[in-house]
């Protein structure tokens, strides 16, 4: 019998209601545990302070301006995230580093969580380290972990 795979916590950052809202029910028939759309960067930072989430995907522009704040917290916690937004391929006024995926909208949500799922597994791979997000949601149910 194979070990059950326990459920990946994805932090959705996405100022576009109906964009965030398809993509995280998509991420949640995938799977995931998917905390957001949070339409503001403060909502995410402010949900971030709390919470560890397994990947991340970022629009890189909210509804109260770049997300500057967000990235530098999930690249200072190394964990892994795509952005996702509607703007030209990293136009922005801050440095993504290369590695990052960046998908330009409208992209297939098929596509998001296959790269999602790479970027999750080299990330892991890269620092030999369980997801942290165990400790963290116990089971709270996927709508409960906003």
């Amino acid at each position: 019998m194979q070990a059950p795979r326990k459920p990946v916590l994805c932090l959705l950052v996405e100022d576009n209601p109906l964009v965030g809202l398809d993509l995280a029910e998509a991420l949640d028939a995938s799977g995931y545990y998917v905390a957001g759309p949070f339409p503001c960067g403060r909502d995410a930072s402010e949900w971030l302070a709390q919470f560890t989430p397994d990947v991340a995907i970022v629009d890189v522009t909210l509804r109260d301006g770049m997300c500057l704040e967000v990235i530098r917290v999930l690249q200072a916690r190394t964990i892994p995230f795509i952005v996702y937004s509607g703007g030209p391929v990293r136009r922005t006024p801050f440095d993504i580093p290369a590695e990052v995926p960046w998908l330009e909208k409208p992209t297939s949500y098929e596509v998001i969580a296959k790269i999602l799922q790479e970027r999750q597994s080299r990330v892991t791979r890269e620092s030999n380290q369980p997801p942290a997000r165990d400790q963290q949601i116990g089971n709270a149910a996927p709508s409960q972990v906003q």
